[in-house]
């Protein structure tokens, strides 16, 4: 090899070498720039992710309000028909007295009363 070819075989070395390093700089930069995006989708990811916590709490919270009145709710059924058990008869003795004071005093038809 002669010393122009090794001097232009040096070169072409050279540029290669510039070419790589340019290559290399923009495949870093590249690198970079999706790791900042991978970070910045991961704070995304990450806030969401609180936001769905407290979601679900919420949503937790709500529902046991809800067995609470459901539970409440349930309790009363026996009382209310107890009740209503309990109204049907005073209704019943109340006809009864009614018909008894009916057949002893007559009947209350035509009477006005003033309150």
């Amino acid at each position: 090899m002669t010393e122009e070819e090794l001097a232009n075989a040096a070169r072409l070395m050279s540029e290669s070498y510039d070419r790589m390093a340019e290559s290399r700089d923009k495949f870093a930069e590249v690198v970079i720039g999706h790791t900042d995006m991978m970070k910045g989708t991961i704070e995304r990811i990450r806030m969401f992710e609180d936001h769905l916590t407290l979601h679900l709490k919420s949503y937790d919270a709500r529902l046991d309000f809800l067995k609470t009145i459901q539970d409440g709710l349930a309790a009363l059924v026996p009382a209310l028909s107890e009740a209503n058990v309990n109204y049907h008869e005073t209704n019943e003795r109340l006809d009864k007295l009614m018909k008894k004071l009916e057949t002893h005093f007559g009947s209350a038809a035509g009477l006005e009363f003033e309150n």
